[in-house]
């Protein structure tokens, strides 16, 4: 296990037993969790609602999950079946909360804005645990987020929860994974399907172009 990985969840969840949090969140099968065991993010911050923001789901996130799917049939892949994160991309979900919210200081609607870049990540990934991620997953996964939205924001948000808290906290094996959250422009996307970064040199070389190019990222699904 990558070592940056297991102290940054091991701090996570020393911090969060000190707040009388929950670890071991109890779900359903779409990964709804119990009212008993979600976290009140607006409380664990001192903050008064409304509004109350809660660590209520740890399933897939159906705004690029769809999509996700239609990019691999063209693939040729399997699609993957929607439900609760496995539990090592779980334990790195709930432990960017802990760290941004009581290590970092921020508010819930930021914390959420990057937490929510790992569940867009897990169900590409499957079985691969943070530590091992690959670029080819990261590319897919970005896709999925960036044909899923209206001006390119979720893939700006996107690829900055894999800079700050893949890259900067040193959590996956391979650096500088955020130079693969880029468009892919091939179907063929065989960088996807391999886990290498043959595709990187497709890939545009600002993310600003995701919003000046929407016409023509369009044209690309």
């Amino acid at each position: 296990m990558n070592p940056f990985y297991a102290e940054y969840i091991a701090t996570a969840k020393i911090l969060a037993k000190a707040r009388g949090l929950n670890w071991d969140l109890v779900c359903d099968d779409q990964g709804k969790v119990s009212k008993d065991t979600r976290w009140n993010l607006t409380e664990l911050v001192g903050m008064l609602p409304p509004p109350t923001l809660w660590l209520g789901q740890i399933g897939v996130d159906p705004v690029a999950f769809g999509k996700l799917n239609e990019i691999r049939r063209r693939m040729n892949q399997q699609p993957i079946v929607s439900g609760p994160m496995p539990q090592h991309w779980r334990d790195l979900y709930q432990a960017v909360f802990v760290h941004k919210l009581l290590v970092g200081k921020t508010k819930p609607q930021s914390a959420m804005l990057v937490a929510q870049g790992i569940r867009r990540l897990a169900p590409v990934a499957e079985t691969t645990p943070p530590g091992a991620v690959t670029p080819g997953q990261i590319q897919q996964a970005y896709n999925a987020v960036l044909h899923s939205g209206d001006s390119g924001k979720l893939a700006l948000d996107f690829a900055t929860t894999v800079r700050t808290i893949l890259d900067r906290q040193k959590l996956a094996d391979i650096p500088a994974l955020a130079r693969f959250a880029s468009p892919t422009l091939t179907n063929s996307c065989s960088s996807c399907r391999s886990g290498t970064n043959r595709g990187s040199q497709q890939r545009h070389p600002r993310h600003h172009h995701v919003f000046r190019n929407w016409s023509h990222r369009q044209g690309l699904t």
